[in-house]
């Protein structure tokens, strides 16, 4: 062979292999999916880490029991609200979750506020219990009948009417 003949052979991949490979990724991430109820994210909430304070600035009151921070929503743990106007069964249970609302924010800018995050819920909310100046803001919304103690399914407000 002269030395302007040679050809170069160029490997083709190996399909089987590569396959492999993708299945092989494929079946981590499910099983990781499976383990954690969802895929890693690099943006997911903490998983129940020590409680921490938060600044009321950096809060979004969404209704009587969630709220934003940044990015992440919280669910207030073991309490429940009326549902926004919108989401409402009566007008009483809009004007009720209203009202629970404006006292959740109320009550959140009154003082340092601790979070302690504690799971994730159904919709992918960080569950948290929440105190404002050492008083837990979930006994202190059902204190005083913005909300009613979790029960396992939505709470009744328009019966109350």
């Amino acid at each position: 062979m002269a030395s302007g003949s040679f050809r170069y052979r160029r490997r083709r991949p190996r399909t089987l292999l590569a396959a492999l490979t993708w299945l092989m990724i494929v079946v981590a991430l499910s099983l990781g999916y499976q383990l954690n109820g969802r895929l890693p994210s690099s943006a997911e909430p903490p998983s129940a880490a020590l409680p921490e304070t938060i600044a009321y600035s950096d809060i979004r009151v969404t209704d009587g029991d969630t709220f934003r921070l940044g990015a992440e929503r919280i669910r207030i743990a073991n309490i429940d609200t009326p549902e926004m106007p919108g989401r409402a069964a009566c007008a009483y249970e809009a004007d009720k979750a209203l009202a629970a609302k404006a006292r959740l924010a109320q009550i959140l800018a009154g003082g340092e506020i601790v979070i302690a995050r504690d799971g994730v819920d159904r919709y992918g909310r960080t569950l948290a219990t929440l105190r404002v100046n050492g008083r837990d803001v979930g006994e202190q919304l059902v204190a005083e009948g913005a909300a009613q103690r979790w029960q396992g399914h939505k709470a009744q407000w328009c019966e109350a009417a």
